[in-house]
C-alpha cells in the first residue's frame, strides 16, 4: 500500500476536510479525534496511530489549532518523537485562549460525574478548560523536552485571532537554547481560519517539512 509520510491533525471541532483546499503530497493521513475530550488522552491516541502505519522513514506532522496541542503531547509525551521528524503548528493556542472561558457555562466532568457518569461523559469538554490561560495542561506541556524531534515550526498570526485571545498566545513559549522551535509571525495574515487558507503559510510549512513533489491527492 502507499506509504504514509504526512500526518494532518485538525482543530477545534474541526473535520479532516479543513486542509482539502490545499495541495497535498502524497502519502497524507488525516487524524480524527474528539477535540472536545481531554487533549491527554487525544495525544495517546495520536500517538499509537502514528507508531501502527506503514512508515518507510520517520513523518512529518502538521498540526492545526488544538491540533497542534494534540501532535505536541503525542511528541513530547506519549513517545512519538521517535517516529516523527518535523513538526509544524498553524493558529495553535499554545499559551492558552481566553476563548476558551466560554467553556465555563459547562462544569468540569469532575463536578458531572458527581451527579451523572453518563451526562459526565456526554457533556465532557475537558479540552476547553484544558487551553485556558495558565492550565495544568498547557503548563505541563509546556514543561516537557521536544525528545527525538528534530525541529517545529510554529505559525501564528501578525496582530489579531478571534478565536486565540490574546493572539500573543498562539507563540510557543520555547525555552531550549536548542532553536529546535521556530516561531513565525505572518505579516499581513490577521484571522483563524485565513492562516489556513494563506498560500504564503503553506510555502513556509512546505519548505519547514522539506515537502518536495507536492500532487494533488
Amino acid at each position: 500500500g502507499e506509504k504514509t509520510l504526512y500526518v494532518l491533525v485538525p482543530g477545534f471541532l474541526e473535520k479532516g476536510n479543513v486542509f482539502a483546499h490545499q495541495e497535498l503530497p502524497r502519502g497524507v493521513k488525516v487524524f480524527r479525534y474528539n477535540s472536545l475530550k481531554d487533549v491527554r488522552q487525544s495525544g495517546e491516541k495520536l500517538s499509537r496511530f502514528i507508531s501502527g502505519l506503514n512508515m518507510p522513514e520517520k513523518i512529518r506532522v502538521i498540526g492545526r489549532s488544538e491540533g497542534g496541542l494534540v501532535a505536541r503531547w503525542a511528541i513530547q509525551a506519549e513517545g512519538a518523537d521517535s517516529y516523527v521528524k518535523l513538526l509544524a503548528t498553524i493558529g495553535t493556542p499554545h499559551q492558552g485562549t481566553g476563548f476558551a472561558q466560554l467553556s465555563k457555562i459547562i462544569p468540569k466532568k469532575e463536578i458531572i460525574s458527581g451527579i451523572s457518569r453518563y451526562l459526565a461523559e456526554k457533556l465532557d469538554i475537558s479540552a476547553c478548560y484544558q487551553m485556558l490561560p495558565n492550565s495544568d495542561f498547557l503548563n505541563e506541556l509546556n514543561s516537557l523536552s521536544l525528545g527525538k524531534l528534530e525541529k517545529a515550526l510554529n505559525i501564528y498570526t501578525e496582530s489579531f485571532d478571534e478565536l486565540i485571545w490574546p493572539h500573543e498566545n498562539a507563540i510557543w513559549p520555547y525555552k531550549g537554547t536548542d532553536e529546535k522551535v521556530i516561531n513565525l509571525k505572518i505579516k499581513g495574515i490577521n484571522g483563524h481560519a485565513r492562516l489556513l487558507y494563506s498560500v504564503e503559510v503553506w510555502n513556509e510549512i512546505k519548505k519547514a517539512l522539506k515537502i518536495d513533489n507536492i500532487q494533488k491527492k
